[in-house]
């Protein structure tokens, strides 16, 4: 019998604990931009390890290829 509500309290603590954690994890909406532009900040080292960015800033291709809200 003790066993029983052993297993019953770790059932219990687990679910618990699995809502604490996703409600943790939930997402705000904090939106204080009215005009709705958002920002990227694009990390990339400036050498020929991270070609692809340098190329793709410099073309403008990044630019095109999010949007106008970008």
């Amino acid at each position: 019998m003790r066993t029983t509500i052993t297993h019953l309290w770790r059932i219990i603590s687990l679910f618990v604990l699995l809502a604490f954690t996703l409600i943790g994890c939930g997402a705000q909406s904090s939106n204080n931009n009215p005009t709705g532009q958002v920002t990227l900040h694009l990390g990339y080292f400036p050498n020929l390890t991270h070609a692809v960015a340098l190329v793709g800033v410099a073309g403008g291709a990044f630019k095109d290829a999010l949007g106008q809200k970008v």
